[in-house]
């Protein structure tokens, strides 16, 4: 576990977590759910393509890989397309990264607020809360869909006024460079856990290599960073 330093002035409250690559492993079934609908539409996506665009809205995903402006309802019939058979992918397959269950309950059991904010759709949210049996820990299951896609900060700042906590008393826990920089915007303290990319191309103030070290660990160094 490296930390890189920040500035804390208010006491750590709040625990706001993204969703894909960050608690669960869902990389692989969301290309696998994009890449069965986009060659009808000519667009063969490969990996390294999809991983530049993880963590950002389906909107904002589907004008990249098009390369142009596109009617809102033509995205809408194609996000349906692509998240119906996502859902279906998830069923059975869908897995945790490994130690961040423990994280989330030890956080739970200090009494910390914790909330999800996700770009992802308000049914993908519940299907994995539902299949991972993680809703009891989440006082707000936050969907960005209605929001400007990260790196805006709007998903965030909501977020935190909702939970009744500053933005400097949160922590923002993510693993993409667009969900880091969205945190940063709203000027919370950004964790990222290294995985869809790299520890160099992560503007975090902390940088989790995995989720095997301690949680209690983990909110010593906070606490250190914020007192020094």
């Amino acid at each position: 576990m490296f930390f890189k330093e920040i500035e804390m002035n208010r006491k750590i409250t709040t625990i706001i977590w993204d969703l894909d690559g960050t608690i669960i492993d869902s990389l692989d079934l969301h290309l696998a759910a994009f890449q069965q609908v986009l060659p009808a539409y000519g667009i063969d996506l490969t990996r390294e393509k999809f991983i530049e665009t993880f963590g950002r809205s389906n909107s904002a995903c589907l004008q990249e890989f098009f390369g142009r402006e596109l009617e809102p309802d033509f995205v809408t019939h194609v996000v349906d397309t692509k998240e119906a058979i996502y859902r279906n992918l998830l069923r059975d397959n869908l897995q945790p990264l490994p130690g961040v269950l423990d994280w989330v309950d030890y956080f739970d059991k200090q009494g910390m607020k914790q909330a999800l904010a996700s770009s992802a759709p308000p049914e993908n949210i519940d299907a994995a809360l539902s299949e991972l049996n993680l809703r009891r820990y989440f006082k707000l299951a936050m969907s960005g869909e209605d929001f400007p896609s990260k790196p805006e900060p709007d998903l965030f700042l909501e977020t935190a006024r909702r939970l009744g906590s500053h933005p400097a008393e949160c922590v923002v826990i993510e693993d993409s460079v667009a969900g880091v920089m969205a945190g940063n915007a709203a000027g919370m303290i950004t964790a990222a856990i290294v995985g869809t990319q790299s520890e160099d191309e992560l503007p975090a103030g902390l940088i989790l290599e995995d989720y095997q070290g301690s949680p209690e660990e983990f909110l010593r160094e906070l606490s250190r960073l914020h007192s020094g």
